[in-house]
């Protein structure tokens, strides 16, 4: 999603609107899905929650991964230890979708109304395991 900011047609509203609000309605652009901006807003279009928002939802994540590898004893045998293991652990490493929003989990706290949140941060991680 592209945010502006603006307070189309003196619609009252004075925070951030999705891109798509200049495609909105007019006599002179009548071949758009977006409703008219009017001041007030008296049909409550960018006010109200209403379906006309409402998309799939459906992803494919992988939130988990980790990845390991224990070296053979020959690397490490004169280090005197046990075991050594290097590994990566990645969350969130990638997010398939064709929802417009930020982040297709949502709705946890909101009752499924996608509010703007951050998506979630991607991490990766390095290790050396050692066992003595």
């Amino acid at each position: 999603m592209k945010f502006i900011s603006l307070n189309p047609g003196g619609t009252g509203q004075n925070y951030n609107m999705d891109r798509d609000i200049l495609n909105a309605w007019t006599p002179q652009n009548t071949n758009t899905d977006i409703p008219r901006l009017a001041h007030g807003d008296p049909s409550g279009n960018y006010s109200k929650v209403s379906d006309f928002y409402v998309e799939d939802g459906s992803y494919l994540r992988l939130k988990n991964l980790t990845i390991g590898y224990s070296l053979p004893k020959e690397l490490y045998n004169k280090l005197n230890v046990n075991k050594v293991r290097v590994y990566v652990t990645s969350s969130n490493l990638f997010t398939i979708t064709k929802y417009t929003g930020f982040d297709p989990e949502v709705g946890m706290d909101t009752y499924g109304v996608d509010t703007g949140r951050y998506p979630q941060a991607r991490s990766f991680i390095f290790g050396v395991e050692v066992g003595l």
